[in-house]
C-alpha cells in the first residue's frame, strides 16, 4: 500500500495498468489472509497448518515459475 502511494506518479503513467496491477496483487493478498485465517479456524494443529501453508506456496511458486517460463 505503502509503495503504491509513494510510487503513485509511475504507477499511473502510461494509461494507469500499474495502479490496476497494484489493485489486483492487494486482492490477491487479501485473498491469501482470507485464506489462512479459514483455515486456522477448521485446523488447531500447527505442524498440519505450516505443511499445508508450505504446499500451497509450494504450488504457487510452481504456477509463477510456469507461467514466466513461458
Amino acid at each position: 500500500m505503502i509503495f503504491t502511494i509513494v510510487k503513485w506518479k509511475t504507477l499511473s503513467d502510461a494509461e494507469g495498468w500499474g495502479v490496476v496491477y497494484m489493485v489486483g496483487l492487494i486482492g490477491i493478498g487479501l485473498f491469501g489472509l482470507i485464506i489462512d485465517f479459514i483455515l486456522t479456524l477448521i485446523i488447531k494443529n500447527k505442524k498440519i497448518l505450516n505443511g499445508i501453508g508450505i504446499l500451497i506456496a509450494i504450488g504457487f511458486s510452481i504456477m509463477l515459475f510456469m507461467e514466466l517460463k513461458q
